[in-house]
């Protein structure tokens, strides 16, 4: 078996509960953990914090499969009552195990991301009898009741997932993932904005550090005129790469979700993306110093996106393949489309539990908001000198992108391949520019 070095989710809740990010990243992996899981028929019935080991570059391991049963032989599990109180859902404590299905499994998550957020289980009491009547015939008290720091909709996921009829519970793990995304996008109080990954939550590991504009972008785009997609190549200025002039590489695609997809135009250069996760796609390697300008166009609905750049390999302790780079996206606020968040990453890219290659783990290093008109086409244009931000412009507005963090080292990024990047949307988003520039010296 794998050696997780790290500890499991229980040991971490015994020193109290956990921020909002890092409650969703660890409650997201291990929903995909589990949608993998019952598309196989397999139902784990044994769901607790001390079967989720937490690795130590913050990645979720669902173990301990003893109890787990196909749904094809539950003939065999008729009456039997099996699991851990405080997280065995209403139809386990009845013993129905013969009727039981990923619902079961999507009750357990609940009660986990129930005691991650209050630091304390949805159903308590001084003996077993006392937790087995709360289980079956009291609701959960509200989230917000123990925290009004904790977003309506969260609360409204965390006790959609504790329904007792089965009926009216969250139906699978991918909706419960679908349904976290949507909370990510919603506007938070400014300590507690966070971006999602695959597990999608961003964690703030890094202290703080200034993001200087420094106007080397000339001003940007004029809010008042649309920006123009790629100019001929003829008018392209001299020591400027198109990066969409080629077909760029798939680094990390979601297309399983119907309302995934992509598509890239030789003929115009652009590239469109829409997608429920994470996308990347690489351009092309970049000089130490050198400067972004990408323009993107939306459909109906703003679309997150962005780019990304010094992508080179990352040590792994557990020998699977990582890369790892920097990342700029502006992501609009669901609530109120004219606001929204220009956020610096630094992203994992590697192969998930399915085996394919997705952004595995986010670590979000500064935040600060804006206002888009997203009526129009959006341009942003990035700074980099030896693999450090300096500078992000959006629709000709120079960010102050403040750190919350020690800087990571940033001679680590000043070489390696870039490219561009739409996180978790469903809206399409067009990017009809891309182009890389060596700063004159």
């Amino acid at each position: 078996m794998e050696y997780v070095e790290g500890e499991p989710l229980a040991q971490r809740l015994k020193r109290g509960k956990l921020s909002i990010a890092d409650a969703l990243r660890i409650c997201n992996q291990i929903a995909e953990a589990m949608h993998v899981g019952h598309k196989l028929g397999l139902i784990h019935r044994d769901l607790k914090p001390g079967n989720i080991l937490l690795d130590r570059q913050g990645e979720v391991k669902v173990c301990d499969f003893g109890l787990a049963m196909y749904e094809d032989a539950q003939h065999s599990h008729r009456g039997e009552v099996s699991g851990t109180l405080p997280y065995m859902s209403p139809e386990q404590l009845a013993g129905k195990s013969h009727l039981l299905d990923g619902r079961s499994d999507i009750w357990s998550l609940g009660v986990i991301l129930y005691e991650c957020l209050t630091g304390r289980r949805p159903f308590r009491g001084d003996s077993k009898e006392e937790i087995r009547e709360q289980i079956l015939t009291r609701d959960p008290k509200p989230l917000r009741q123990l925290d009004d720091t904790i977003p309506p909709a969260l609360d409204e996921l965390c006790l959609h997932c504790l329904r007792r009829d089965l009926s009216e519970r969250l139906p699978t793990a991918l909706d419960f993932q679908r349904q976290l995304a949507q909370v990510t996008t919603q506007k938070q109080k400014p300590a507690l904005r966070w971006g999602l990954a695959i597990g999608g939550a961003a964690v703030v590991l890094f202290g703080v550090i200034a993001l200087a504009s420094s106007g080397w972008f000339g001003g940007g785009a004029s809010q008042d005129k649309p920006v123009s997609t790629v100019p001929n190549p003829d008018e392209v200025v001299p020591g400027t790469t198109d990066l969409l002039r080629q077909k760029p590489r798939e680094l990390v695609v979601e297309t399983v979700d119907t309302q995934s997809s992509y598509s890239y135009s030789e003929n115009s250069r652009t590239l469109a993306i829409q997608s429920t996760y994470w996308s990347a796609f690489a351009c092309g390697k970049h000089p130490a110093d050198f400067r972004l300008d990408v323009a993107t166009q939306h459909g109906e609905k703003p679309a997150q996106f962005g780019a990304f750049w010094g992508l080179h390999p990352e040590s792994s302790v557990d020998g699977l393949a990582r890369e790892t780079c920097l990342a700029a996206i502006v992501q609009p606020d669901a609530a109120a489309p004219g606001n929204a968040t220009a956020r610096l990453y630094r992203l994992i890219v590697g192969d998930d539990i399915r085996g394919r290659r997705a952004v595995v783990y986010t670590v979000e290093l500064a935040a600060i908001s804006l206002t888009v008109d997203w009526r129009k086409p959006v341009d942003m244009q990035l700074q980099v000198q030896n693999g450090k931000c300096t500078g992000v412009t959006v629709q000709g507005k120079s960010l102050d992108l403040t750190l919350k963090a020690p800087a990571v080292e940033w001679k680590d990024f000043s070489t390696g391949q870039c490219g561009l990047i739409s996180p978790e949307s469903k809206q399409q988003v067009v990017f009809t520019r891309a182009l890389l520039q060596s700063p004159q010296r």
